[in-house]
């Protein structure tokens, strides 16, 4: 493991280094193991050369923008396991078993 170098001065080779690194789309993190150095001090030094940290793209894919529309799906029923065409993952008993549980429940008279 390399030893970080956070006392030792900036020379124009690293400041060079760090932007090409910069350039290339790397992390401060990235950048701090390459450089020995801690990314703090990676930091710093962006920010005192004046340099700019390539903005992260916050757009999301096409994939996850469209909407999904909703489908009926086929589940087991948790409590008797037969096979039935649920609404959604709200619906996990089947027509029978949610008709009998209505017949014990304290809630429907």
């Amino acid at each position: 493991m390399a030893v970080h170098r956070v006392y030792r001065d900036w020379s124009a080779e690293d400041d060079a280094r760090l932007t090409a690194l910069l350039a290339a789309g790397e992390g401060p993190t990235a950048i701090a193991i390459k450089l020995e150095r801690v990314s703090a001090s990676v930091c710093r030094r962006i920010n005192r050369l004046g340099l700019v940290r390539p903005k992260k793209s916050r757009a999301k894919p096409a994939a996850e923008t469209t909407p999904i529309p909703l489908k009926e799906d086929q589940r087991k029923c948790m409590c008797c396991g037969a096979v039935f065409t649920s609404a959604g993952p709200h619906n996990r008993l089947c027509g029978r078993c949610r008709s009998k549980a209505g017949d014990f429940s304290p809630l429907h008279p």
